[in-house]
């Protein structure tokens, strides 16, 4: 996902979820690797949707299809 923001006057609301849940949940997304570059505070977020710490390939966070094997972390 790129450039996933909202607004400051927005956050603590359970758009951003609403909006990474919908766009995760779309057909051609779920069986799909789901890589993000996590700002600085917002790791918790990413990772109440079930992404994991993974800092390779320029990313922070992953999320695994849900038939994929997990990922050793470096």
């Amino acid at each position: 996902m790129r450039r996933f923001y909202v607004a400051k006057a927005a956050r603590q609301r359970g758009i951003g979820r609403q909006l990474a849940l919908f766009l995760l949940g779309r057909p051609e997304m779920r069986d799909r690797l789901v890589t993000v570059n996590a700002a600085a505070g917002s790791e918790k977020f990413w990772a109440a949707l079930g992404f994991i710490p993974d800092c390779r390939d320029g990313h922070t966070h992953l999320l695994l299809p849900p038939t994929a094997a997990p990922r050793q972390s470096r």
